[in-house]
């Protein structure tokens, strides 16, 4: 079992508190029963597989002067390469 921490607001709170001692059960025992529920209900997602990248992506290393990456200032290093 794994451990987490929620953020909820006041009165979500309150009512699973309540629906708790209504039900004579801990917090956590309702917040896993009621994510069962839902999970239950809720068709699984299918994630279609991605494309592997080329292994070489991500391989070199570019001399950069500035501290944007290249991505970031694509035309100043067009305007330079094309100067030369």
């Amino acid at each position: 079992m794994k451990r987490t921490q929620l953020q909820l607001d006041d009165h979500v709170y309150d009512a699973l508190r309540r629906r708790a001692y209504e039900s004579r059960s801990s917090i956590a025992g309702v917040v896993r029963e009621a994510l069962k529920a839902y999970l239950a209900l809720r068709p699984r997602v299918v994630r279609m597989p991605q494309a592997r990248r080329p292994s070489f992506v991500g391989s070199f290393r570019t001399a950069q002067r500035s501290p944007r990456p290249v991505s970031e200032r694509h035309d100043a290093a067009l305007a330079r390469a094309f100067k030369h």
